[in-house]
């Protein structure tokens, strides 16, 4: 089924994503720091090049991923002609790059030994630590706007990451499978 998306179906995702998956809690952090590390670090390369990109221009392509990931769980295609723009396409490539198979054949390649995605089921546990990671950034972006102004979640993440080593070279995750 095709669904076009409207600028209402991005404000729900962030409440219903919360409620379907869960979030990163306070004090785990530290679980989840691989795959924080390399989505923040994709999205710090890209805002090294274009300066303009916003807390609010990546707060919309989190809920474009999320609402893509909806769709893979859903068995819906969404049409995201409406709500896109030149900022929330490339960042919302640059999220979906970091750990989507179904965006990334490389990831796909990697998986499909341990990963068996035809099901919803197998979908959701293989998204669900992609997905609580983008729920958590996109606290983070709200924190550090309401701090820091409007580039504030780029301008924290270039004053941590740069101080981290470590994996300089990874540009993808692929989740734990726990069995």
């Amino acid at each position: 089924m095709r669904k076009s998306v409207k600028y209402y179906d991005l404000e729900r995702v962030i409440s219903r994503t919360k409620r379907d998956f869960g979030t990163i809690k306070r004090g785990t952090e530290d679980d989840y720091y691989s795959e924080l590390y390399i989505l923040e670090k994709n999205l710090l390369s890209l805002y090294q090049k274009n300066r303009k990109l916003t807390g609010h221009d990546l707060r919309e392509s989190i809920q474009i991923a999320l609402l893509t990931i909806n769709g893979y769980l859903s068995d819906i295609d969404y049409d995201f002609s409406a709500v896109f723009n030149e900022k929330n396409v490339v960042l919302t490539e640059t999220l979906l790059m970091s750990f989507d198979p179904f965006s990334r054949t490389e990831i796909m390649d990697r998986i499909k030994d341990n990963y068996s995605l035809d099901t919803i089921k197998a979908r959701k546990e293989y998204f669900a630590r992609p997905v609580r990671c983008l729920l958590r950034i996109e606290q983070s972006i709200a924190l550090w706007t309401e701090e820091w102004g409007t580039h504030g979640y780029f301008e924290y993440i270039e004053h941590h990451l740069d101080q981290i080593a470590g994996l300089e070279n990874v540009h993808f995750f692929i989740p734990v499978k726990i069995n």
